[in-house]
């Protein structure tokens, strides 16, 4: 199995977040195939259905196995894997963290072991996807923080905008949340805020800012 370090290159800002009945996971697209983080895909079906019990069956396995033969990609590892497929991503924030799969080929058979139902609607999802019949939404970083994508909108992490702009991430969440909360969504346990709270934030910085100098001045 391949390990990775998120801090490595990697066009970030093509991380989409999706939810599938109860599941809530990040994807990416890239050119005309699809990466998962089958970690999160699996976390509503309970610890026995985390992607290294399904790597350790026997079909997978084969399944795995077959895919670079059938599509003339690089040859599995020594374990078995192949290695362009089965990826695990260490660092960075939640949602890029986990076991991923660099192809959605993958994915579906993997969401197969998980629900039936659940496979389906991302069989679905993904050919809706690579048909082009939605449309998949780009946004460029604010402040050197990239956003993910969530309902086909950006949004960005709260503290790492916060920091960018010279604030302090512990100070005045709670009252700005309660005071914009349609401006706030938690995902995997963080929180994000949309591309216009961003701005008002950076405005509100900029004027603090200029006020300290003036104070400093004077």
């Amino acid at each position: 199995m391949l390990t990775k370090n998120e801090g490595r290159a990697r066009a970030k800002n093509e991380l989409q977040i999706a939810v599938i009945n109860e599941a809530r996971f990040a994807y990416e697209v890239r050119n005309g195939n699809m990466s998962f983080n089958l970690t999160q895909m699996s976390k509503p079906y309970g610890r026995e259905k985390r992607p290294a019990n399904w790597l350790k069956n026997a079909q997978a396995q084969e399944y795995l196995a077959a895919i670079p033969v059938a599509i003339k990609i690089a040859t599995a590892d020594n374990q078995g894997v192949a290695g362009d497929l089965i990826e695990v991503r260490q660092g960075g924030t939640p949602e890029r963290q986990g076991t991923w799969t660099n192809d959605y080929r993958v994915a579906i058979e993997f969401a197969r072991w998980l629900s039936p139902r659940f496979s389906i609607a991302l069989n679905e999802m993904v050919f809706k996807i690579l048909t082009r019949q939605v449309a998949i939404a780009r946004a460029e970083p604010k402040h050197g923080v990239t956003p993910v994508i969530w309902e086909g909108k950006p949004v960005y992490r709260y503290t790492e905008v916060v920091s960018a702009l010279g604030g302090n991430p512990r100070s005045g969440y709670s009252s700005r949340k309660e005071k914009f909360p349609g401006h706030f969504v938690k995902l995997f346990g963080r929180n994000f805020i949309t591309p216009e709270y961003v701005d008002l934030l950076a405005g509100y910085y900029r004027y603090r800012n200029a006020q300290l100098s003036l104070t400093f001045k004077g």
